[in-house]
């Protein structure tokens, strides 16, 4: 059934100190996998952030910002010497580092260059990846290449203008990608989460009142959870999900049918 062998495999997590990025090594470590994880955290390394990785000699960590020229190349290097080919299972983007408020609260030149640097965050540096994953013939056959989305890249939502039209773009690139010649050994797809509290959400003003309003909206009664997310992406993990390609998984416990 066109099973993954996770065990002997890597899964490259890019964002992976907090939030979805965390749950979801927290949830695969039973895999036996190896980890590449990116993160940025300009003070403390992963382990200080999850202790309780500290002696696992699977786990290897960049902690830097990817979104710049160096931060690229490090971290292309360091996967080039410890990532063999045809070797990732997992791709998992969710990345942060995007700009918030709405599009029109600034002028011309301010609003042009925060769109193209949450564009790029967000949308542009997950192709770009991907491609390179490619090109490089590091990914496994089946493997699979998840992004991160919200309810914002479909609805008018404040002060998410930025992130949202990114959001937008990282959904329609996914959607070219699903649909590519290689959607014979690859699968794309795209999680839309819940509203979520974590440390990036909280960069959204008023952010309290947001999550107090999505809470009492959400038909099953609560915020989604980061593990709520991770759990889903084991799922698409699994053999039988290998018909899934070029979908967008809403995982919010019903909140988008309100928002």
């Amino acid at each position: 059934m066109n099973n993954i062998d996770l065990t002997n495999n890597w899964i490259v997590i890019f964002g992976g100190s907090s939030g979805v990025g965390l749950a979801t090594v927290r949830k695969l470590k039973k895999t036996e996998s190896k980890f590449f994880i990116v993160h940025r955290d300009r003070k403390k390394s992963f382990t200080d952030i999850a202790p309780e990785f500290s002696n696992n000699k699977n786990i290897t960590t960049q902690n830097l910002n990817i979104h710049t020229k160096e931060g690229i190349k490090e971290t292309r290097n360091k996967i080039l010497n410890n990532i063999g080919k045809n070797k990732i299972s997992l791709f998992l983007y969710s990345v942060t580092g995007a700009n918030v408020g709405n599009i029109t609260d600034d002028d011309c030149e301010v609003s042009y260059d925060k769109l193209n640097y949450t564009g790029q965050a967000l949308a542009y540096n997950f192709h770009f990846w991907v491609k390179w994953f490619i090109d490089n013939d590091l990914l496994a056959f089946n493997a699979r290449i998840i992004g991160l989305s919200y309810n914002g890249s479909q609805k008018a939502i404040q002060n998410y203008g930025y992130s949202g039209i990114a959001k937008a773009t990282l959904e329609a690139i996914n959607k070219y990608l699903a649909c590519s010649e290689y959607a014979d050994r690859l699968r794309f797809n795209i999680i839309s989460a819940g509203i979520m509290d974590t440390p990036s959400s909280r960069a959204i003003p008023d952010f309290d009142k947001i999550i107090a309003e999505a809470a009492k909206r959400n038909p099953s009664g609560r915020l989604t959870q980061p593990e709520d997310v991770a759990n889903v992406i084991y799922l698409l993990m699994q053999a039988e999900a290998l018909w899934i390609n070029g979908a967008i998984i809403n995982v919010d416990g019903g909140e988008h049918l309100l928002a």
